[in-house]
């Protein structure tokens, strides 16, 4: 007599998705992070908290979440697969609410527009530039603000200067009369409904904020220079009797 075999129930469903190729990396993550966090697991966890007859998450096997891309258009598309048509209705609830959340996050990164600016500044100059408690930047942000009321969540961050990627930001370059063999990155993000118009209003701002602070780097140096010439050429051979 021959074994009684019974072979595993497989519901599956192939659902459209609202989310662009170009935002395929971030909803399913590195590795499939993504998927298996946001979908898979968090389907297990839902399933074990609304039938009482499955306790443990390893109960539950057979989910399953493809996600596909067409080379002629924008479409993307989400292969499921699973044990029981009750689990099918929560799996699609967990990949909407995760294409929402990637949905929001990518509508708040097209809002918000990146500048870069690269100028000649020694980098000992950067706390100076930044000001006790950030006071210089705060008022940096304050001035363009006000310059321009239509912008919005302002961040202003400087460092030395690096190597950057270039996409999706503006980058430029403020040249000024002063003289360093170092430079710095002044970056700045925000929201604005005109970026071309707010682009002009940071460089001005920004070129008058390096200038004051490589101004008072040249006063000091020149200080410096003029106490030195107070006292003449001295060498250790001259100094004898003190």
């Amino acid at each position: 007599m021959a074994e009684d075999t019974k072979t595993p129930k497989i519901i599956e469903e192939t659902v459209s998705l609202d989310i662009k190729k170009n935002h395929v990396g971030i909803f399913i993550g590195p590795n499939g992070k993504n998927l298996k966090k946001f979908i898979i697991f968090e389907t297990k966890s839902r399933i074990v908290a609304k039938f009482d007859d499955i306790e443990k998450i390893d109960d539950i096997k057979g989910l399953f979440c493809l996600i596909e891309t067409n080379d002629d258009n924008d479409d993307v598309i989400a292969h499921l697969k699973c044990s029981d048509e009750k689990f099918m209705e929560i799996m699609k609830e967990c990949i909407f609410e995760h294409q929402k959340s990637i949905l929001e996050k990518t509508k708040k990164n097209n809002d918000m527009s990146k500048y870069v600016f690269k100028t000649t500044m020694d980098h000992m100059m950067i706390p100076k530039y930044i000001g006790r408690g950030g006071y210089n930047i705060h008022q940096i942000r304050d001035e363009i603000q006000e310059k321009d009321p239509e912008t919005s969540k302002i961040r202003i961050s400087i460092c030395e200067d690096k190597k950057i990627r270039m996409n999706r930001l503006r980058f430029d370059v403020i040249k000024t009369e002063f003289e360093s063999e170092q430079n710095v990155l002044i970056t700045v993000t925000m929201i604005t409904k005109n970026r071309e118009n707010t682009f002009h209003i940071i460089k001005d701002i920004l070129t008058k904020s390096i200038n004051v602070v490589n101004d008072t780097n040249h006063s000091n140096k020149n200080n410096e220079n003029n106490e030195n010439n107070d006292w003449g050429d001295i060498s250790t051979d001259d100094v004898s009797g003190w």
